[in-house]
């Protein structure tokens, strides 16, 4: 836009703003003086169906992991390699690091080594022990020995397997506790890592809301402009006295997000709203002015805040008074000039 044609625009601005602004002033002097004289005021009305907007409210919201692991190591040995880094989103099974397993390797070949002695040992006393060249006892002796072998490569086995460390479940990894090439003893932390696959959302909602999160038709958890639909777990019982409110938990009914997500716990209250502007104030209370057989009724909202929207508990069909509303009484006879003209 050139600069001419800018400051153009903005006087046409300037100008609608004043023409508007000087119609609303001559209709409240028009109504007053109409009201002087005893006169039906014009006013326009809409249905109150036509100005109601559904309710959405919100409180603050977290996801929260409900497993968190530290792994740590099963056997001593080096660190030879760690695969991933902070922040890395693993799935179940996945390398997560790996350790020197030559000792345990040696250990299992060694274990291997001794049951082919002891299977060697056990089919010898078998033979004679059917010729009755060897006793029960001595028979029943290599036995044992065989299945001690048996057990001792089964342990060797699980030391090995003990030598890669792998993501027991989907997950993130939210801390690495060692370095490559340091030495890990049994107990030693490796690792941190979330469950990304079991996680809730916490909320904490104000006590005169939370029957009204409980019947909400729609719930869900928001964080940057994303929606989760969620369903209601558990309300907590104990109470937050300095802060009226309430713990409550979500599971994620379909996507989840990842744990440690701030965000907005968002839901569509059962009654719809009516928008702020069309409330008005009449002494200490808060309602609108309705049309009832050609005069103005001023209807409390008892729940009403100034600059909120309010519900309203009227039929919908409802004619709500919109212009002229401000320089109204409760009873003025008023002409809604807005029904006359679409007749």
């Amino acid at each position: 836009m050139k600069k001419g044609q800018g400051a153009e625009y903005k006087m046409q601005n300037n100008a609608y703003g004043l023409t508007l602004s000087l119609y609303f002033a001559l209709l409240f002097i028009f109504s007053f003086s109409l009201q002087a004289e005893g006169r039906a005021i014009p006013v326009t009305s809409q249905p109150l169906s036509e100005l109601l907007k559904d309710s959405i409210k919100s409180a603050p919201a977290t996801t929260e992991s409900l497993n968190r692991s530290q792994l740590s190591a099963q056997i001593s040995a080096q660190i030879l390699a760690i695969p991933v880094k902070v922040g890395d989103v693993v799935r179940r099974g996945a390398l997560l690091l790996e350790l020197d397993c030559r000792d345990a390797q040696l250990a299992l070949k060694q274990s291997q080594s001794r049951m082919k002695f002891a299977q060697h040992q056990l089919n010898r006393s078998q033979t004679l022990h059917k010729s009755k060249n060897v006793s029960d006892e001595q028979h029943n002796q290599r036995q044992t020995e065989f299945e001690l072998a048996q057990l001792d490569i089964r342990q060797q086995q699980l030391q090995v397997s003990r030598c890669r460390i792998t993501a027991p479940f989907d997950g993130v990894v939210v801390a690495r506790h060692v370095a490559e090439g340091e030495l890990a003893a049994p107990g030693t932390k490796l690792l941190s890592l979330l469950d990304t696959g079991r996680v809730e959302v916490v909320a904490s909602v104000l006590l005169d809301q939370v029957n009204e999160v409980g019947k909400a038709g729609q719930r869900w958890f928001e964080s940057q402009n994303i929606r989760y639909p969620l369903h209601l777990r558990a309300i907590v019982r104990d109470v937050n006295t300095r802060a009226r409110n309430r713990i409550l938990r979500f599971d994620f009914s379909d996507e989840k997000a990842l744990p440690g997500t701030p965000g907005r716990l968002k839901w569509q209250a059962a009654l719809p709203v009516l928008p702020a502007e069309y409330l008005v104030r009449r002494d200490k209370d808060m309602g609108i002015f309705v049309l009832e057989d050609g005069h103005a009724r001023f209807f409390t909202l008892n729940h009403a805040n100034e600059g909120q929207a309010a519900p309203v508990d009227l039929p919908a069909q409802t004619q709500v008074i919109i212009d002229g509303r401000f320089s109204l009484k409760n009873g003025d006879a008023v002409n809604d000039v807005s029904l006359n003209a679409t007749r």
